[in-house]
């Protein structure tokens, strides 16, 4: 309705310089209600997958855990595994900085938001439940920070 210019295809390099000159010097309106950035998933919390010969995006708050296996970072999303562009969980901590993630064993990393259960294990290991019904296993030297983020200090294990 607000529309500046249009292009028909074939686009020629003119013809999309001429609209990108239009779009540079209007001054957009303002409209009332919500920004459409606000309605938006923010950026930082998306990150590209493969999808046979391309990508989509996969929204952080949608995936339960990251597994690295062979120098491949795997997302976990609705049950299912997919492919990222990392190596390693230390690229996956620097792309979403803060307490989002937890580093549950050596391979995994967890999104705390996700975890549907805890159990102890022998020998201070644990294991986590995330929505969909994985199980993963805690590490020794983790159970302690998941057991505080969880709220679980101090409770009886059996």
């Amino acid at each position: 309705a607000a529309a500046v210019d249009y292009l028909l295809k074939p686009v020629s390099e003119d013809r999309l310089a001429k609209t990108l000159e239009r779009l540079h010097h209007r001054e957009i309106p303002r409209r009332k209600g919500p920004e459409l950035a606000a309605l938006l998933p923010n950026p930082a919390e998306r990150f590209p997958v493969r999808a046979g010969e391309g990508f989509v995006f996969l929204d952080l708050r949608k995936v339960t855990h990251f597994e690295v296996c062979e120098e491949v970072v795997y997302a976990w999303a609705g049950g299912e595994r997919y492919r990222t562009s990392w190596t390693s969980l230390a690229e996956v901590e620097t792309a979403f900085p803060g307490d989002d993630l937890l580093r549950i064993h050596r391979h995994l990393l967890v999104r705390p938001a996700s975890i549907t259960g805890f159990k102890p294990l022998l020998g201070g290991r644990g294991e986590v439940r995330v929505a969909g019904g994985k199980t993963l296993e805690v590490s020794r030297g983790s159970v302690p920070k998941l057991r505080a983020i969880l709220g679980l200090h101090g409770k009886s294990e059996n």
